[in-house]
């Protein structure tokens, strides 16, 4: 619980701990902290500890690919969860959900959709991106 506190004590969105050393904190929303983590950072194969205020699919997928073995979280969506359970990853939350909403509260969160029934990190990551780069074109 000591991860969760910390975040809800931070104005912080995405937090990561190399064991009880913060390495890594955004205030950024979504999965663009863990592209700035993958992008900036040399050293993933450590086992990272991941506490973020909400967990989709993309983000276990991205956490993955990190070396991320520990995730805490408010909020985590059942596709999350499962996936995060089969990478062996421990799960620390609060509230469990069908799945994330977007941030109009209309439907399924897109970088979530974008992933479903992708469990191989890389692939993930490819479509991941993809997707940003539509959203970018888009705005």
């Amino acid at each position: 619980m000591k991860f969760l506190e910390k975040l809800h004590s931070s104005n912080k969105t995405c937090l990561i701990y190399d064991r009880d050393t913060l390495v890594f904190e955004s205030v950024k929303r979504g999965v663009q902290p863990l592209i700035d983590f993958i992008s900036f950072n040399d050293d993933i194969d450590k086992e990272y500890i991941l506490v973020d205020k909400i967990i989709g699919r993309g983000a276990v997928i991205l956490a993955k690919l990190i070396g991320v073995t520990e995730i805490h979280t408010p909020i985590i969506s059942q596709d999350a969860l499962e996936l995060a359970l089969e990478y062996n990853m421990y799960c620390e939350y609060q509230s469990l959900v069908p799945f994330i909403k977007n941030r109009g509260n209309t439907g399924r969160c897109p970088i979530e959709s974008c992933v479903l029934g992708i469990s191989d990190p890389n692939e993930g990551y490819i479509r991941i991106q993809n997707t940003l780069e539509q959203f970018k074109k888009a705005t």
